[in-house]
């Protein structure tokens, strides 16, 4: 009598099976992972540009239309206004910024970085050690001044 061999799955081709599945996987999870954690990278960096792009147009208009600028060290920058109390502008150690002017609740931007300025004539110096570049903001009327204009 003549055996034959059923044809089928043998034990070990179905874990073979299973181990292939499971690497597949762990892989797609690892992937997921990496995939979550870079989006969540993309949101602050985005989130950071944004407070520091919105920090940055209150601070140009402040510097903008003040006649005169003074810095109490490099953390302190006081703009003066016509005609009421001047605005002043504080930088922490921890990187936020904050915006102090009469009759205005204090504004904070959380920007990461820690920020200096630096009063040099008519221009402030918005300096942070994270980035090479400083940005320069010019006062219009200390500058119009300076050069004996109205």
């Amino acid at each position: 009598m003549k055996r034959t061999r059923l044809g089928g799955l043998v034990l070990m081709d179905m874990m073979i099976s299973v181990a292939l599945v499971g690497a597949a996987l762990s892989f797609a999870v690892a992937l997921i992972r990496i995939t979550l954690r870079t989006d969540h990278g993309i949101a602050d960096a985005q989130w950071m540009a944004t407070n520091a792009d919105a920090a940055l147009s209150v601070l140009r208009q402040d510097v903008w239309r003040s006649p005169a600028l003074r810095s109490d060290g490099d953390r302190e920058l006081w703009l003066e206004t016509a005609g009421s109390a001047p605005i002043h502008w504080s930088a922490t150690e921890s990187g936020a910024l904050r915006r102090e002017a009469p009759g205005e609740p204090p504004r904070i931007w959380q920007l990461g970085p820690q920020i200096t300025f630096t009063v040099q004539g008519p221009t402030v110096d918005l300096n942070a050690p994270s980035d090479p570049v400083a940005v320069t903001l010019v006062s219009q009327r200390a500058l119009l001044a300076r050069k004996g204009g109205s």
